[in-house]
C-alpha cells in the first residue's frame, strides 16, 4: 500500500474513532489523532489537511471576527484561551472531514453507521450510571463535558442517524437501525432535556415526511407508530414526562430572565461582544442577587451574539446559509436518486439547530465535531459518475495525483443497497 493510501486509511480511522465515541461525549479522544495527521502532512511538506468548499470565506471571516472580538474584549485572558480552541478544533474537525469525505465518498455511509451504532451502548451506559450515582436524577455518561443536557443533544443526534439509516434499509438491517434508535431515544427521555427532544421531534418529523410524502396512507401510519414509541418511551421515563409539564412554568422563571439579561449585555458589547469565552464572567456582574449563576444564555445564537457581537451572529448565520445553499446547488445538479443519505444529514441538521435554540452544548471540542461532520457533508458534492476513458487515460485525481475514490466503491460499500447487506 502506497504511503497516500496509509494515510488516507488513518484518517479515515481517526474520523470513525470519534464519531464512535460521540454520543458519549468524548469524541475529542479523535482530535489529537486528526492533529497529529495534519501536523504530519505539514512536516512531510505536503498540502495541509484541508479540502477547499464554498465555506472557506464565510468560515475565514467568522475566524477574523473571533480575533477581532478577542482583542476588543475587556477579559482578554478568559477570551484568548477560547478563541485559539475555537480556532484549532475548528481547522482540523472541519479540514479533516471535508479531506476524507472528498477522497473516499465510502466514508459518508460508514462514519453514519458507526454514529449510529455507537449511540445505544452509550445509552445504556448513561442511563445506569443516572439511577444508581447518588445525587443524580438524570441520564448522564461519566467524565462527559457538560453533563446531561449535552448527553441529550448526542443521544438525539444519534437516534435521528439510526432511524435515516432504518429509513433507507430493508429486512434485518432495518430493524437494527430502528431498534438503535429506540434505544437512543429512551436514553435521551431518561437525560431530561426538552430542547434535544425537540429537535429530536423536528428530525424525525422531516425524516418521516420525506420518505413518506408519496404515500399518504403509509405516513399516517408512520405518524402513529411514531406516537406509540413516545408513549413507550415515555412510560420507561416517567420523570422526563413530568419535566415536560413544568417547561412552561420553568421558561418564565428561568429562562426569558436569562435571555432579558443576555439582550441588555449585548445592547451593551453590540459590535463585537465581550468576547469568546465570557459570558459566565460577564453574567454573574448582570444578573440580580438571587439568580443562580449560568455559563451560557441558554440559546447557542443568543450565546453567540453576547460573546462576538452581531458581527459574530452574522459571521456564523453565513456559514450555516452558504452550506444550506450548497446543499440546494448540488441537490438540483445531482443525477436521480442524488445522495440517498442526504436526507439523514438534513434530519440531523434541523435536529441540532432546533435544540441549540434552547441549549448551548455544541459549545465544546466534543461535541461540536459532530457539527463540524455535518458541514462537511453539506458542501462536499456526492461524487456522480465519470465519463467513460479509455484505457490509457488514467482515472480522476484530486491534482496530487492521487486518485478520487470512485462512486462504485461507495456503492459497493452499500450507500444505497436497499437489500440490507454491508
Amino acid at each position: 500500500m502506497r504511503r497516500r493510501d496509509w494515510f488516507l486509511a488513518y484518517t479515515r480511522f481517526a474520523a470513525m474513532v470519534t464519531v464512535a465515541l460521540y454520543t458519549a461525549g468524548h469524541a475529542a479522544v479523535g482530535f489529537p489523532l486528526l492533529l497529529g495527521g495534519a501536523v504530519w502532512r505539514l512536516a512531510t511538506l505536503r498540502r495541509p489537511l484541508w479540502q477547499r468548499t464554498p465555506l472557506d470565506l464565510p468560515l475565514a471571516a467568522f475566524g477574523v471576527i473571533l480575533v477581532l472580538s478577542t482583542i476588543a474584549s475587556p477579559y482578554r485572558s478568559i477570551a484568548v484561551t477560547a478563541t485559539v480552541i475555537t480556532l484549532a478544533s475548528g481547522i482540523v474537525w472541519f479540514g479533516s472531514f471535508a479531506w476524507l469525505v472528498h477522497r473516499d465518498p465510502s466514508a459518508r455511509p460508514a462514519l453514519l453507521r458507526v454514529w449510529a451504532l455507537g449511540a445505544p451502548p452509550a445509552a445504556v451506559i448513561g442511563t445506569i450510571a443516572g439511577r444508581i450515582t447518588p445525587g443524580h436524577d438524570r441520564a448522564y455518561f461519566p467524565q462527559m463535558p457538560m453533563g446531561s443536557s449535552a448527553f441529550a443533544t448526542t443521544l438525539s443526534l444519534g437516534s435521528l442517524v439510526a432511524l435515516g439509516l432504518a429509513y433507507r434499509a430493508r429486512g434485518r438491517e432495518r430493524l437494527l437501525w430502528f431498534a438503535c434508535a429506540l434505544a437512543s431515544l429512551v436514553g435521551l427521555m431518561e437525560a431530561q432535556s426538552r430542547s434535544a427532544l425537540l429537535g429530536w421531534l423536528a428530525g424525525a418529523a422531516y425524516l418521516t415526511w420525506r420518505e413518506f410524502r408519496g404515500r399518504p396512507p403509509r405516513l399516517v401510519v408512520a405518524l402513529a407508530s411514531g406516537l406509540v414509541v413516545l408513549l413507550f418511551a415515555g412510560v420507561v421515563a416517567p420523570a422526563t414526562v413530568a419535566y415536560v409539564r413544568r417547561a412552561p412554568r420553568d421558561l418564565v422563571q428561568d429562562r426569558l430572565q436569562i435571555w432579558q439579561i443576555a439582550v441588555g449585555m449585548v445592547q451593551a458589547h453590540p459590535l463585537l461582544g465581550t468576547g469568546p469565552g465570557t459570558f459566565q464572567t460577564v453574567f454573574d456582574q448582570w444578573k440580580p442577587p438571587g439568580l443562580e449563576r449560568k455559563w451560557s444564555a441558554h440559546d447557542l445564537w443568543l450565546n453567540y451574539t453576547v460573546e462576538t457581537g452581531l458581527l459574530g451572529l452574522l459571521g456564523i448565520l453565513w456559514v450555516i446559509c452558504t452550506a444550506a445553499r450548497e446543499w440546494v446547488r448540488w441537490g438540483r445538479r445531482a443525477a436521480p436518486g442524488g445522495d440517498p443519505l442526504m436526507p439523514t444529514v438534513i434530519a440531523v441538521v434541523i435536529g441540532v439547530l432546533v435544540n441549540q435554540c434552547g441549549d448551548n452544548t455544541l459549545l465544546s471540542v466534543s461535541t461540536i465535531s459532530g457539527f463540524w461532520l455535518l458541514l462537511a457533508f453539506l458542501v462536499v458534492p456526492f461524487p456522480t459518475p465519470a465519463p467513460r476513458r479509455e484505457s490509457g487515460d488514467g482515472g480522476p485525481n484530486d491534482g496530487e495525483g492521487v486518485p478520487i475514490a470512485p462512486l462504485r466503491e461507495a456503492l459497493t460499500a452499500g450507500i444505497r443497497s436497499r437489500e440490507g447487506s454491508w
